[in-house]
């Protein structure tokens, strides 16, 4: 249940990154296109923690 939430987490921070970026980018924002990419970064980590818990929950692993 854990790994869901933060993949939803995930999901939501990747969404709002790329909406702030893609709203700011004909203004030239620069501080706007930052922030989304650092949410959009917050987003993919959150999902990389979501596949290493969900590994750790099947004990999945590679195959050998």
């Amino acid at each position: 249940m854990l790994s869901a939430v933060i993949g939803g987490v995930g999901l939501f921070f990747v969404l709002t990154g790329g909406s702030v970026i893609a709203g700011n980018v004909e203004a030239g924002g620069v501080a706007a296109i930052w922030i989304g990419g650092t949410l959009i970064v917050v987003g993919l980590a959150c999902w990389i923690v979501e596949g290493v818990l969900s590994a750790r929950a099947t004990d999945g692993g590679p195959s050998q």
